[in-house]
């Protein structure tokens, strides 16, 4: 996939076609321009100096655009079947730990886990099925291997590139920051080349995934033919963090402003003029009537909205009035994996794939929420028809969604 971006060279051609055509046009139906050509002709030095000016005008113009970076591939991590949790070892390691010590809490806490849109099939760590159920810093580490390790050997198989050939290796987990850094743990167990640039990224919460592959994207950019391949691992840990009832306002608030930026650059020119009116409107009445919410499903043909929660999902779906279709892939992926953090928007991303519902041609926006508060966009384009992959974390599932109720 790519973002949808003509190479400097067809550009630079298409420029030029566009000049030439224009002085010929013009010559043929002005007698002015007629005058100005013939007036350039007799004067060289100044059709030499006006050249150049024109083609270094139109040369940083196509420089300031940008330049097409592609995702070769992704691989999405899938722990054994064994490591699958449901209610009653959720409850175990909450007693087990002294966590409650009344009937109320725990059935309180049932509640909760009925009414969160998680499934039995989500997964926990291996320490969770020891007798002892004690996590340490020792069980985190090989939890980052095992899940970073499979996924980066996948990735590598499938695209033929060998450890070697990557110039730069971005990691990104909101809450786990061990030192050495799981940047180093990762060049060190393939062996990279010694000048590879390693950056270890934390504390971003879920929008982690989409700001990094930004960052890759950049680097690619400003690096020129220097850096080539770039390896993104996106990874977090299990342990959860307590999120109070105003982030649903607080994402609500801060999706909209981001709409605001994102709309003008993605939107076409009728939902565009439409927003615009809309906003110009609510200024005129001073804020008695508020702006429409542009239709994006008229830009994109897919969205993988953010997984971090039920209510979550629920509350974008009612700002950007999205219908049960355009959220399917964000409840299923919640009730399947759970919310995963910075990578939940890959896991969406495998299940659009799962169900054969991208083509060439596609655009794709991942939309996802961090701390701070964050919200980060991503826009893909497939420039190839996506085949089956074997290692899609939804195959052995996805005849069984979506599920009637959620």
């Amino acid at each position: 996939m790519e973002p949808a971006t003509l190479s400097l060279h067809r550009k630079l051609q298409i420029a030029i076609f566009f000049v030439l055509s224009s002085a010929v046009i013009l010559h043929a139906i002005h007698p002015i321009t007629a005058g100005i050509l013939h007036f350039l002709s007799v004067h060289p030095l100044l059709t030499v100096v006006t050249t150049l000016a024109a083609g270094v005008l139109i040369f940083f113009h196509l420089r300031s655009q940008p330049h097409p970076v592609f995702l070769l591939n992704y691989s999405c991590y899938k722990p054994p079947p064994e490591r699958k949790c449901n209610y009653e070892l959720a409850s175990k390691f909450l007693l087990t730990h002294g966590r409650f010590t009344s009937p109320e809490p725990v059935e309180f806490m049932r509640n909760i886990y009925s009414k969160s849109g998680l499934s039995d099939a989500t997964y926990v760590p291996p320490f969770m099925f020891e007798e002892s159920q004690t996590p340490s810093h020792k069980n985190a580490v090989q939890e980052a291997e095992e899940g970073i390790f499979s996924a980066v050997d996948s990735l590598l198989s499938k695209t033929n590139i060998s450890p070697e050939e990557i110039d730069v290796v971005i990691v990104t987990c909101g809450g786990f920051s061990p030192s050495p850094s799981l940047s180093s743990l990762i060049v060190n167990h393939y062996n990279m080349k010694p000048d590879v640039k390693t950056y270890n990224l934390s504390g971003m919460g879920c929008s982690s995934g989409v700001l990094t592959v930004d960052l890759a994207r950049r680097i690619l950019i400003g690096g020129g033919r220097k850096i080539k391949n770039i390896l993104v691992v996106i990874t977090e840990r299990i342990t959860g963090v307590s999120l109070t009832k105003d982030l649903i306002r607080v994402a609500g608030v801060n999706l909209r402003q981001h709409v605001k930026i994102l709309a003008p650059r993605v939107l076409p020119l009728s939902q565009l003029v439409r927003y615009i009116c809309s906003v110009l409107a609510m200024a005129m009445s001073s804020g008695k009537m508020k702006p429409i919410v542009p239709d994006f499903m008229n830009a994109f043909e897919h969205i993988c909205v953010h997984t971090g929660g039920k209510a979550v999902i629920e509350q974008v779906g009612r700002v950007m009035k999205f219908d049960d279709f355009v959220t399917e892939p964000a409840r299923m992926t919640l009730n399947r994996f759970g919310n995963t953090s910075s990578s939940l928007v890959f896991y969406e991303l495998a299940y659009f794939e799962a169900k054969k519902r991208v083509k060439k041609g596609d655009k794709m926006w991942m939309l996802a929420f961090g701390t701070g508060f964050k919200v980060g966009s991503l826009v893909w384009k497939w420039i190839n028809e996506p085949e089956p992959e074997s290692d899609n974390p939804w195959n052995d599932s996805i005849h069984q969604y979506p599920l009637k109720t959620w």
